[in-house]
């Protein structure tokens, strides 16, 4: 005899796998095989031509970047207090963690309408990027405006 715990499970499991593979369809899978591809040939013909100096110069170099002096991010303070120290490269891969959690929210819940997830996404990444330049704030405000203007009722 099963007991109710145990149906709750499988119900629960099987919701699971029915979320994933209506998630992860046949289309998506090819989409991200075919994007992955070109990505990774693309860069390891540049890694041909140009060595570490490209993956440090296009890759890394992201991933690692800090810069306190013209930064509008709420990472701001802490880069500002760690300069003269640095900051670790696992202080620096962790402020990707918050950016990458919400892309995959973000993706996960508006998906299906792709121009309205774009714009979530691109605010998102500004938002939470590690360095936030003035010309950042300066384009969502144009956007923003932009975006005012398309919605108003006339």
């Amino acid at each position: 005899m099963v007991g109710k715990g145990s149906n709750n499970d499988s119900g629960s499991t099987s919701g699971l796998v029915h979320l994933l593979r209506s998630f992860f369809n046949w289309p998506r899978v090819v989409f991200g095989a075919i994007s992955g591809s070109v990505f990774f040939a693309l860069c390891g013909v540049f890694y041909f031509i140009y060595g570490t100096q490209y993956l440090q110069e296009a890759l890394f170099y992201h991933l690692t970047r800090s810069d306190h002096r013209h930064n509008f991010s709420i990472y701001f303070y802490s880069i500002y207090l760690n300069d003269d120290v640095g900051l670790t490269v696992a202080q620096r891969l962790l402020a990707f963690v918050p950016q990458m959690s919400v892309q995959m929210v973000l993706v996960a819940f508006f998906a299906k309408d792709l121009p309205f997830c774009f714009f979530l996404q691109t605010v998102a990444f500004v938002t939470f990027n590690k360095v936030l330049l003035f010309i950042f704030v300066l384009f969502n405000k144009i956007f923003d405006y932009v975006l005012r203007l398309a919605t108003t009722t006339p």
